[in-house]
């Protein structure tokens, strides 16, 4: 992961969060800055003198880089992912697609979920993908994947309607400020299958089951978000009657 990268200290292109296109996202670079973190704390446990060092350089470095490299200042949201044409730096494309996958923003600890670049893109996500009449988040715009021929929208994700609610849930103040996040989870529930097995995603407009089911992914997602929910809750209870 250090060197990994471009001069500009961006990492180099990859594969993004769908395992669809190669480029250098924002969802990719924040989980690299994650791993940094990690990586850092690691070398400190087991007593290495050069790893936390090394870690800390390179994070501090790429965090730049991000804010610099994958944040539009025009529309005042990350980007979903930039390229270099023939590996060269000043021949930047940009790609503005509006991707549920930009969570891993404050996800992976490169911003809080508070922050006001953090809270547009959300913000915005929110925005674009949400579908009109069934509800739940679709993964990117113009998403044709399991999509009905002559449909306007892309199908809702389990997971990433999930992510949604993480932000709600990771910027939580207040108690009364999780209602959104439980909305989220609650649909995602109402989503799955009598049994409770949870899909990839459901149709637009009857809300059928599509793609696989069981999706371990959805489960594993819902599972956490749930468990982040009650902690959160907790924990804004226990200030509130302090």
């Amino acid at each position: 992961m250090n060197e990994y990268k471009y001069p500009n200290d961006v990492p180099v292109e990859s594969y993004d969060l769908w395992e669809e296109r190669r480029g250098i996202f924002t969802f990719t670079a924040s989980a690299v800055y994650r791993e940094l973190l990690s990586g850092e704390k690691l070398g400190r446990l087991v007593g290495d003198e050069k790893l936390p060092h090394l870690c800390r350089l390179r994070y501090s470095k790429l965090k730049k880089a991000v804010l610099r490299e994958l944040y539009d200042s025009e529309r005042g949201v990350f980007l979903r992912g930039i390229s270099y044409t023939n590996h060269n730096i000043k021949n930047k494309n940009i790609d503005r697609t509006v991707d549920s996958s930009l969570y891993g923003i404050f996800e992976f600890n490169l911003l809080p979920a508070n922050e006001p670049r953090v809270v547009r893109t959300m913000r915005n996500l929110e925005e674009k993908l949400w579908v009109p009449g069934k509800g739940g988040l679709g993964r990117y715009e113009n998403d044709l994947y399991h999509r009905q021929e002559g449909r306007l929208n892309s199908n809702p994700w389990l997971i990433c309607t999930l992510l949604l609610a993480k932000w709600y849930i990771a910027r939580a103040k207040e108690i009364k400020d999780l209602e959104k996040a439980l909305e989220l989870i609650n649909w995602v529930a109402d989503s799955s299958l009598e049994t409770g097995i949870m899909p990839e995603q459901v149709d637009s407009l009857t809300g059928e089951s599509l793609s696989v089911a069981p999706l371990t992914w959805s489960h594993a997602e819902f599972v956490d978000t749930v468990i982040r929910y009650q902690k959160k809750k907790t924990q804004l209870r226990v200030k509130e009657e302090s």
